[in-house]
């Protein structure tokens, strides 16, 4: 079973906590984004907004830990949680917009962990990280509400 069916069957059988887990994780180690279970929420028989506001809670305390693993541990250990290659393609990302990298926030995992490794103001970090989290999960609200009223 790959991870993304795996992920979906945990929240289905998990709800809320579930997705609590999802989103905490997936800013810390694993790929797989809270965002579409916003989507599916209907299907899961769980309430979009309330997906939507532990996505967004749970996704910001996971980008506490990753900031801070990232700090501590740094980036010897982040290019092996996050692979060489994404690694650097985030740290380039990073180089280019600076603290703007953060709002844009994609690979999330990889923007969590080289917050901390290049150790930027946690203060502005956090702010940016929920501005981001916010933005990404309004976004998918609305796209949940536009499918569930068109099926």
């Amino acid at each position: 079973m790959d991870i993304s069916n795996y992920v979906i069957n945990f929240v289905k059988y998990h709800g809320y906590e579930g997705v609590f887990l999802v989103g905490f994780t997936q800013s810390v180690i694993q790929p797989m984004p809270v965002l579409p279970f916003i989507i599916m929420s209907k299907q899961l028989g769980l309430n979009p907004i309330l997906v939507s506001i532990i996505g967004v809670i749970s996704n910001v305390l996971g980008a506490i830990v990753s900031y801070w693993l990232g700090y501590f541990l740094g980036e010897n250990v982040g290019k092996r949680i996050l692979s060489e290659k994404q690694f650097l393609k985030a740290r380039a990302f990073f180089d280019r917009f600076g603290i703007w990298a953060i709002l844009i926030g994609e690979p999330y995992k990889a923007i969590c962990w080289i917050g901390g490794i290049l150790r930027f103001n946690f203060y502005k970090y956090i702010i940016m990280t929920s501005i981001s989290r916010v933005l990404h999960t309004a976004l998918y609200l609305m796209l949940s509400h536009a499918i569930n009223n068109i099926f």
